[in-house]
C-alpha cells in the first residue's frame, strides 16, 4: 500500500521521519567498525570528523567536521590518541618549618638537705641568717624548724655540734 505526503497528518509525518531516522542509524551502526582507523591511526570521532566517515583522498585520514573549534579538534585528537595532557605545574608547598629548638638542659636541683646536713651547715653562719638559709633550702618534715625563732634555731644548732 503506498501513501501520499499528503495523506499524513504532520504528527504521522513526524513519527515515520524518527522511524526511517532510527533505522537508518541502526544499519549505519551495524556497519561500522567501531576499530576502523585512518592512515593515521585515528579512530573516527563525531565531534571532530565529519558523520559521512569520508576520508581525505590525498592523506587517507578522515575529513574534519566543518566548524569545530581548532582547540577541541587538538583536545579530542589528544585524547583519543592516548597523549597525556600537557604537562600542569605541579603546585608549590611551601617547606615545613624547622623543628624548633632543643629544649635548654635544666639540671635536676639537688635533693633537698635533711634537718641535720641543714643543720651542719648552719654551724658557720650567724644565727640571724639562720631562717633565710632553712626556707631557701627547702628542708622538708622541718616544720617546726621553719616557723621556729632564730634562738630556737641557734640552740638545735649547739646541740648538733
Amino acid at each position: 500500500m503506498k501513501y501520499s505526503i499528503t495523506d499524513l497528518t504532520l504528527e504521522e509525518l513526524n513519527a515515520a521521519i524518527a522511524a526511517l531516522n532510527k533505522r537508518l542509524d541502526e544499519s549505519i551502526a551495524e556497519s561500522i567498525d567501531p576499530n576502523e582507523r585512518d592512515s593515521a591511526n585515528m579512530p573516527w570521532d563525531a565531534r571532530i570528523h565529519s558523520t559521512s566517515r569520508m576520508r581525505n583522498q590525498t592523506d587517507g585520514t578522515w575529513r574534519a567536521r566543518r566548524g569545530v573549534d581548532p582547540e577541541v579538534v587538538k583536545a579530542v585528537t589528544a585524547e583519543l590518541l592516548g597523549a597525556a595532557p600537557a604537562a600542569v605545574e605541579a603546585p608549590v608547598v611551601p617547606a615545613p618549618p624547622p623543628p624548633p629548638p632543643p629544649l635548654p638542659v635544666v639540671e635536676a636541683p639537688p635533693p633537698p638537705l635533711t634537718g641535720r646536713d641543714l643543720l651542719a651547715q648552719l654551724r658557720d653562719v650567724p644565727p640571724a641568717q639562720y631562717l633565710p638559709i632553712i626556707r631557701s633550702h627547702g628542708v622538708q618534715n622541718l616544720p617546726a624548724i621553719l616557723t621556729a625563732s632564730p634562738e630556737v634555731i641557734a640552740k638545735i644548732a649547739e646541740a648538733l655540734k
